[in-house]
């Protein structure tokens, strides 16, 4: 682009006239000289792409910089090659007039930045030459030029949108001695606007500025002299990716460069409890206590304990219903807001134990926690840390300060012997010492315990009185006690989704921007209900916005089968067509789902809900039965990827992340498909597609059917209309990174009843993965992991193999219908060996297993979970 700003002595009589008539003199000469072969040569006298280094005050030049030598930095560091930090308004670069020779800035010259969009939003000055002109941030969209006794605004193109790319602008001077010129302000998209004329710009200060006062990041500055076509020599910077060991959590800085921010991203996985959270897909929440007695969803605090008369109590019924139903693990509500506890605590009397139900004696936790590992449900507690008891009381936003506290507080009559009894120092309030003695009890004598919900909803308390509530404390003794469990929902595992309506977001991310509102509770930018969470565009906006840190942040899609949370007469299950929407809204949409299923006044679940829960899961049955993709052919890249078509979703294959990766899936004959299931291996290769699409083989070339942005732990997609073929492709059109593909399902939706399969084989000497069958075994133990057994069901593995990996069985026996697991053929024991195969094989038999010419026993051959 031609800089349009040249001017000589000759044309200093001039002055008198307008600005117009100078301004098309300038334009002639500018002209005239070039074509004369007169036109001065530029020269390049400062040049900065911050490859150098921070020292106090100095910047000192890296490789190809230029004239850095006497640059002064205030209030800036250098933590990524590339990009200079800058913040505050004593901040900015400024670099000596002296440097640019006896013409000083009286000659043509073009001084560049190259900054943040953040900077933008922030305000500043990004250019001051000398404090002749200045080039001012007005907001977003629009700059300001200061110049001597004359200023305008400037518009700038592309700017009016949630645009983030880096922002590179250049002020073009030419300034007699007396003040007088011509200045230009450029863009990547050439000259903005018209030339102004100035009238009065002389030099105040010493030195030419940038980012003077200014928070975000600078990617560069230069400043080139002589000249009448010059041009940007910044160029457009490159972004250099950080290189980031894979990790839960990574710090952010605003204004950092968005090939760093994803490269951040992509190197995100799930810690150990967050996989297996998400692995187990279908959660149940248990609303029970006095509501369901009130028939309030918020409780008061001053209920009568003796309400509470659940004489029908069958817990059993409860885990039968909901292992028969998919449900992986059940979380009760030991403690909602109004502070009524179902297990007999010794910290407060609002609970179970001054009901006359079961003669003051029960213990609803006990019974849930026994059921629940019977029928081989994972256990999950939610703790109110909201409390209206605690209130009445005086413990809860009573004011007090935070202090150490020794946890568990023995009472005068406790049974615990205090020598055995470990002891934890944690700061805490009074109400908070009370939450974590409950805490404490709840952790330590009901068994392992794989999920702790906890909310953020403060009591119904005057409007000048707070809980602070003590998370740190909190998640420091869950994580002590209870290790293995993922702490929802304000805490550091799983997020909200961010409505109670059974719906996650089309695309739904688990790398997440976020500030910390408290210690290990992160708040997604720019909110927990925003519409887009995630995206690339969603990570670099939230980083500019100030997000400190970027995180593996899963969602739970929470909704209630009916319409309250708690037991109301009134109340009707939702259709089995709502819930199949809900199921592929939110498992289908890389999300686990939290179905409510509130007992009765008697401790049951009601006949119509159960019911309703059977039909949806025969609906499922149908829409989804048997994965015809299992043992076909499978090709990654001309070569066979199995992996793709194993059941297993641990197992994985490598994809290009470049938008050329794809996965095709030879059926060997036609089948009719109407919905696609895929999966990224999260814990092994993050979450990295940002789209995709699902073609098929027809008349001699593929066809697009589908398509979807990111995939994550699982994304189900529904065609248009029905398709029979036997070739399928899916293509992956976006990726951060090389995708680490577990697995593509396809399924064709069966117009009858599918009965669940009873007997499954196991060859892990297979060549071939398959269904289970005896004519097509699995090949893999840890491919028994995605599938429900029902009731009585029996697990064949073949006679002389060995299976590594480990073992983790969905299902249960009783009595009458014990569930096997058994030698299959002839020839030596098969070995199961696995990390921690001996305490399941322990679970197995409390379940009904019965396990008989398997050796299961512990090992190296899958990696702890």
């Amino acid at each position: 682009m031609s800089i349009i700003a040249s001017a000589d002595s000759s044309f200093r009589s001039f002055r008198s006239a307008t600005a117009s008539v100078v301004a098309t003199l300038l334009l002639l000469w500018v002209s005239a000289s070039v074509a004369c072969g007169t036109q001065p040569k530029a020269h390049t006298d400062l040049l900065l792409s911050f490859q150098g280094s921070v020292a106090g005050a100095k910047y000192i030049p890296g490789p190809g910089e230029h004239g850095a030598g006497a640059l002064s930095v205030t209030g800036a560091q250098l933590e990524v090659p590339g990009q200079l930090t800058v913040g505050g308004p004593s901040s900015g670069l400024a670099w000596p007039v002296t440097n640019l020779g006896s013409a000083g800035i009286g000659q043509r010259m073009l001084a560049e930045i190259v900054v943040s969009p953040g900077i933008l939003e922030q305000g500043g000055t990004l250019i001051d030459v000398a404090g002749a002109v200045r080039l001012d941030v007005v907001d977003a969209g629009r700059v300001r030029v200061v110049a001597g006794t004359t200023s305008r605004e400037f518009a700038l193109p592309g700017r009016t949108g949630p645009e983030r790319r880096p922002v590179h602008l250049g002020l073009v001077t030419q300034l007699d001695d007396s003040g007088y010129g011509v200045v230009t302000v450029l863009s990547e998209a050439g000259r903005i606007g018209e030339p102004m004329d100035v009238t009065g710009a002389t030099e105040s200060q010493s030195a030419i500025s940038f980012a003077r006062g200014a928070t975000g990041s600078v990617y560069g500055a230069a400043v080139t002299t002589g000249g009448g076509g010059q041009r940007f020599v910044l160029g457009q910077l490159p972004c250099a990716p950080m290189t980031t060991s894979v990790v839960y959590r990574v710090s952010v800085t605003p204004g950092e460069c968005e090939a760093s921010i994803l490269a951040k991203a992509s190197a995100l996985r799930p810690s150990p409890q967050q996989s297996r959270w998400q692995e187990r897909e279908l959660t149940a929440f248990i609303h029970f206590g006095v509501n369901t007695y009130t028939g309030l969803e918020w409780g008061t605090g001053d209920e009568d304990p003796a309400i509470f008369q659940p004489t029908g109590l069958d817990t059993d019924q409860w885990a039968r219903v909901l292992r028969d139903s998919g449900f992986r693990t059940a979380i009760l509500t030991v403690k909602h807001h109004d502070g009524f506890v179902l297990y007999p605590s010794r910290y407060t009397t609002h609970g179970v134990q001054s009901s006359s139900w079961a003669g003051g004696g029960g213990d609803v936790l006990r019974s849930f926690v026994d059921s629940a590992r019977r029928y081989g449900l994972r256990v999950g507690v939610y703790l109110s840390p909201a409390d209206e008891n605690q209130f009445l009381v005086g413990d809860y936003a009573n004011g007090s300060v935070a202090s150490q506290r020794t946890i568990p507080t023995l009472t005068g009559d406790d049974d615990r012997d205090p020598r055995g009894t470990p002891t934890y120092t944690l700061a805490a309030t009074d109400y908070g010492t009370y939450f974590l003695d409950q805490l404490y009890e709840v952790l330590t004598e009901y068994g392992p315990i794989d999920e702790v919900w906890l909310d953020g909803a403060q009591g119904r308390i005057p409007a000048d009185s707070i809980e602070n509530y003590d998370y740190a404390s909190y998640f420091a003794l869950i994580r002590a006690l209870a290790p293995q469990a993922a702490i929802a929902i304000s805490g550091p595992d799983v997020r909200w989704v961010g409505n109670e309506s059974g719906v996650a977001r089309l695309d739904e991310w688990s790398p997440l921007a976020v500030k910390y509102v408290g210690p290990d509770v992160p708040e997604p930018q720019p909110s927990l209900q925003a519409a887009s969470l995630g995206s690339d565009d969603d990570l670099v906006r939230a980083v500019e916005a100030g997000a400190s840190h970027l995180v593996w942040l899963p969602a739970e899609t929470d909704v209630s089968l009916r319409p309250g949370w708690f037991w109301h007469d009134e109340e009707a299950a939702k259709s089995v067509s709502d819930l199949l929407k809900i199921y592929y809204e939110s498992v289908g949409r890389n999300s686990t789902l939290l179905l409510n299923i509130p007992p009765n006044p008697e401790g049951r679940f009601a006949d119509a809900d159960v019911a309703r829960l059977q039909e949806w899961r025969a609906a499922l049955r149908q829409d989804m039965p048997a994965d015809l993709a299992v043992g076909a052919s499978a090709v990654v890249a001309g070569k066979p990827a199995p992996e793709a078509v194993d059941g297993d979703l641990r197992s994985a294959v490598a994809v290009e992340g470049d938008g050329s990766g794809s996965i095709e899936v030879d059926l060997g004959e036609p089948a009719q498909v109407d919905r696609v299931s895929l999966s990224e291996a999260t814990a092994a290769g993050g979450q990295q597609v940002g789209s995709f699409a699902v073609d098929v083989w027809s008349d001699g070339g593929w066809r697009q059917i589908g398509s979807g942005g990111t995939i994550g732990h699982k994304r189900i997609i529904a065609m248009d209309e029905p398709v029979r073929a036997s070739r399928y492709r899916v293509r992956i059109t976006a990726a951060r990174a090389e995708v680490s593909f577990a697995g593509v399902s396809l399924y064709g939706h069966s117009a009858e009843s599918v009965p669940a399969q009873t007997d499954y084989y196991v060859d892990c000497s297979a060549q071939t993965p398959g269904t289970g069958t005896m004519t097509s075994p699995m090949r893999s133990i840890e491919a028994l992991r995605s599938v429900d057994l029902p009731v009585g069901a029996t697990v064949h593995v073949r006679s002389g193999t060995r299976c590594s990996g480990s073992l983790e069985l969905w299902g249960y026996g009783t009595q009458d219908r014990p569930a096997r697991l058994v030698a299959w053929g002839d020839g030596p024991e098969p070995v199961l060996v696995g990390a921690g195969n001996t305490a399941a094989l322990r679970a197995l038999d409390y379940q009904g297993w019965i396990v008989e010419g398997v050796s299961v026993v512990d090992g190296a051959g899958s990696a702890p979970r």
